[in-house]
């Protein structure tokens, strides 16, 4: 199934010791296997607190910046 309609912010990640983490980039990596694209910024794993939140939230900004009115989006957020 290839959809390129169909598009999901990526995010930092702290740490991939948790359920959590492991499972939100598993399901990163199943949306870009099926067609889904990232208009966030690339997934990336750094463990600073400040570099997490700049990363992130900069991310967010870009994709705001790319969506047009009547595309769908899925937010990889907790």
């Amino acid at each position: 199934m290839q959809n390129k309609n169909l598009y999901f912010i990526s995010r930092n990640y702290l740490r991939l010791n948790c359920g959590g983490s492991i499972a939100r980039t598993d399901i990163e990596m199943v949306m870009e296997r099926l067609g889904c694209k990232n208009i966030g910024l690339k997934r990336t794993f750094h463990h600073n607190s400040i570099t997490h939140a700049i990363r992130n939230s900069l991310g967010a900004m870009r994709a705001l910046s790319q969506l047009k009115k009547g595309t769908s989006s899925f937010s990889n957020t907790r």
